[in-house]
């Protein structure tokens, strides 16, 4: 299941799940704001496309349409280093 706050990615386009909101495109990123099991299947709940209550119930979309999104801070330090010319000792 995925965490409040999580960043989420598309990978499935869900067929009639939307209950009224807009349907997620495959490719687009979301972040979670709510994450339950509803008749034991994981639901979410996304900032970008809230989900409506329906009935009384807050149904959510099902999670297995999203994969999670690993945010990896970039460096270049390492090619930075090899630009810097040899030091050899005499």
């Amino acid at each position: 299941m995925f965490n409040v706050g999580q960043k989420v990615e598309c990978v499935k386009i869900p067929k009639g799940e939307s209950d009224g909101a807009a349907a997620p495109r495959v490719g687009e990123k979301f972040t979670v704001i709510w994450s339950a099991l509803v008749l034991g299947e994981p639901m979410i709940d996304l900032h970008e496309i809230p989900y409506p209550e329906v009935d009384g119930w807050y149904r959510g979309i099902p999670a297995k349409y999203f994969r999670a999104i690993v945010e990896r801070k970039t460096s270049i330090a390492i090619f930075t280093e090899m630009l810097n010319p040899l030091k050899v000792e005499a």
